[in-house]
């Protein structure tokens, strides 16, 4: 697990890799290369709550990537799909 992580809780935000380009708005598009889309969020805006923390340790344990390495792109999106449909 990440430094600074306690039962649930973050005690900072943990950094991740984007490619961020701030707007005059107030919010800020992120490139997902793995979904290959473009999210919008607004600034601030940090996904540490308790249900986001547990969901994201049930996928770090389930580790669905893994089973569709290897396949084209495509074929990887849809696998991916299905594996995070049985989280």
């Amino acid at each position: 697990m990440a430094e600074g992580y306690k039962s649930g809780v973050l005690d900072s935000p943990i950094s991740t890799m984007g490619h961020v380009k701030m707007t005059a708005f107030d919010s800020r598009p992120f490139y997902k290369p793995s979904i290959n889309k473009i999210v919008i969020r607004t600034k601030g805006v940090l996904r540490r709550s308790k249900a986001v923390v547990d969901r994201n340790e049930r996928v770090a344990s389930a580790k669905p990537a893994k089973a569709c390495k290897g396949k084209p792109m495509a074929e990887f999106r849809k696998c991916l799909r299905e594996e995070m449909k049985k989280i």
